[in-house]
């Protein structure tokens, strides 16, 4: 599955997220803190899409109310 997913309140603009067989098998971020979200990136990768929603649910960013990490998750909940 491939999915799509334009983030909101946060400095990311656009996930591409594909999902095999409930495991993550790559994210493309753009936009947002590059370095950090290409880390958060390869670590999603081969990740059961319940445990990455478990761990990155939540989080926020400073003074936001979200964050990248939390965008994902609700990405990621389209995969489930």
């Amino acid at each position: 599955m491939h999915l799509t997913y334009r983030p909101k309140g946060v400095c990311s603009q656009l996930f591409e997220i594909d999902v095999e067989d409930g495991r993550i098998e790559k994210v493309v971020v753009k936009g947002g803190c590059s370095g950090n979200l290409q880390g958060i990136s390869q670590l999603l990768v081969g990740m059961k899409v319940e445990d990455a929603i478990a761990r990155m649910e939540g989080i926020k960013c400073g003074f936001k109310q979200t964050s990248c990490p939390d965008q994902l998750s609700k990405a990621l909940k389209n995969c489930i």
